[in-house]
């Protein structure tokens, strides 16, 4: 019998480190860092939960953002990026 997709459980998450140099060769990629809140978004068993950094519950905060990731076409992923709200070309927190 298979076993129905559960949601994940939180990760504390790698936490950046403030360098002189960006690391260079052909293993490193780059991107543009939008201030906002990192976020871990759990997806699985037919539900989504968002998540502070510290593991906190802010899925009711984040309503909008939780919705649109339950009907993304997976059976369980767990998604970490920062989440900001673009309003007249500047993050509103």
């Amino acid at each position: 019998m298979l076993e129905r997709p559960t949601l994940p459980r939180f990760i504390e998450p790698a936490m950046p480190q403030l360098v002189d140099v960006p690391p260079s060769g052909a293993g490193w990629i780059h991107e543009i860092k939008h201030d906002g809140y990192r976020t871990q978004l759990a997806i699985g068993a037919g539900e989504a939960r968002a998540f502070t950094r510290r593991g906190h519950d802010w899925s009711k905060e984040y309503a909008p953002i939780v919705a649109a990731a339950s009907s993304l076409p997976c059976s369980s992923a767990l998604i970490d990026r920062p989440s900001a709200a673009i309003r007249e070309r500047f993050a509103r927190f």
